[in-house]
């Protein structure tokens, strides 16, 4: 896994070389790792804060959840991509528990009560 780590991380410092100065360097990190439901993960807030670290160093302005509920996520989500602009690089990382349903792929936010097919599209589909 941590070679994986590093070579992503390389593949980013690489594209990073090539950016215009004027262009922002914007990320979005979520872990989480306090799962009630379908047991607890450690490390995907290990995996965020380092991954803050490198990102930071590389010029990024690194926006960072932990443990982030529902709300939490859809917030983060919508206000990073009203941050961006034409031009700007953005990169997105997730750790935590993710699932497939019916050909889609969703994110497990922390307190998802997911115990039957029937909870996914209640958890996902709320206004």
């Amino acid at each position: 896994m941590q070679r994986y780590i590093i070579l992503f991380l390389s593949m980013i410092f690489l594209i990073t070389a090539l950016i215009p100065v004027q262009a922002q360097r914007l990320a979005l990190l979520i872990g989480n790792s306090d799962y009630r439901v379908g047991g607890s993960l450690p490390n995907p807030v290990n995996d965020v804060n380092d991954m803050k670290k490198v990102l930071t160093s590389l010029g990024f302005k690194v926006t960072l959840k932990r443990n982030a509920n529902r709300r939490v996520m859809i917030n983060a989500v919508q206000k990073f991509g009203r941050r961006l602009n034409r031009g700007d690089v953005a990169l997105f990382f997730f750790a935590g528990h993710g699932l497939q349903f019916q050909n889609r792929n969703f994110l497990v936010p922390i307190g998802a009560n997911i115990k039957s097919e029937a909870d996914i599209e209640n958890c996902y589909n709320k206004t």
